[in-house]
């Protein structure tokens, strides 16, 4: 990813611009990145893959969730022992 400093888009903000059209662009202030500008189709993609995901903590989890979790991981282990 190009990155580019926030003097540099106040230079040239429509080269920038541009290039962000085509591919993510870093924005640094202070030597540290502080904005990703990303083509609107890579934040649409970015976005529907966060849809409907919820973080637990293990002991707070759904039962259902924690049933998922432990069939997931024994189908691992059993393709594992497969694979052998």
């Amino acid at each position: 990813m190009k990155e580019f400093t926030f003097s540099d888009l106040n230079r040239s903000s429509g080269d920038i611009l541009d290039r962000a059209l085509s591919e993510p662009v870093g924005l640094r202030k202070r030597g540290k990145r502080k904005i990703v500008m990303v083509p609107s189709e890579t934040w649409d993609r970015l976005s529907r893959l966060d849809e409907g995901h919820q973080a637990h903590w293990v002991d707070q989890a759904p039962e259902e969730d924690l049933e998922n979790l432990m069939t997931g991981f024994q189908e691992l282990i059993d393709a594992g022992e497969h694979a052998e």
